[in-house]
């Protein structure tokens, strides 16, 4: 017999069939999904030279994810926006209790550096930004895509019938005001609460729940 699905993991099937048709839409979210679950790994390489080896700075990235269909949206955001100009692949890892883990896996390569630059994990000094990018997200269509991501990586959403609770988990302070302030926009009113090392945002009220989830494009929940 399979593994019954949560309502929470049928909601966020739902959001991960539909791709953005605007590359301003689909940057949002695999930025979103970087910031949430992804790793930048910083790397040297050895750059020949005919006076001398120099170092060359590159990049590794890793996006890990429970979820299958995460999986198959992130590859697929990759592939729609940069096309044959960087490789991504997935590797998956089975643990004893029959849980699965994705992770996405865009190694050293050439134009790394761009990809990264394009979404605004790297600033002009070539550093890791930590910061939010307003450019990035300052339409309200990007706004949504952004948030959409957000909770398909990391929200989860209880069965109306036991109850009415929607939450992300976030991982820094930032994030969380960021989201907060975009909620806000849309007449959605979140809590903000510590957990742990997390800034967690929940939702009660079952009209703030439904205008999210309306928002986000989970139309048949």
């Amino acid at each position: 017999m399979g593994k019954i699905k949560s309502f929470s993991a049928h909601v966020k099937d739902e959001l991960t069939r539909e791709i953005p048709e605007k590359d301003c839409c689909k940057k949002a979210e695999l930025y979103a999904s970087i910031r949430i679950y992804g790793y930048v790994a910083e790397k040297r390489e050895q750059e020949e030279n005919k006076k001398e080896d120099k170092e060359k700075k590159s990049f590794e990235v890793k996006i890990n994810t429970e979820s299958a269909s995460v999986a198959r949206r992130t590859i697929k955001l990759i592939r729609d926006l940069f096309s044959h100009k960087i490789s991504a692949y997935t590797e998956v890892k089975s643990y004893k209790n029959k849980r699965k883990r994705y992770s996405i896996i865009i190694p050293i390569q050439e134009r790394i550096t761009e990809f990264l630059k394009a979404l605004k994990i790297l600033d002009d000094n070539f550093k890791i930004s930590e910061r939010v990018s307003s450019n990035l997200i300052r339409k309200k269509c990007c706004q949504i895509s952004f948030l959409r991501s957000y909770f398909y990586n990391s929200g989860y959403i209880s069965n109306p019938k036991s109850g009415y609770h929607l939450e992300l988990v976030i991982k820094n302070e930032e994030d969380a005001k960021k989201i907060s302030k975009i909620l806000n926009k849309f007449s959605i009113n979140p809590k903000i609460y510590k957990r742990r090392e997390s800034f967690n945002i929940y939702l009660k009220r079952s009209e703030d729940i439904f205008n999210f989830l309306k928002l986000i494009g989970a139309h048949s929940t």
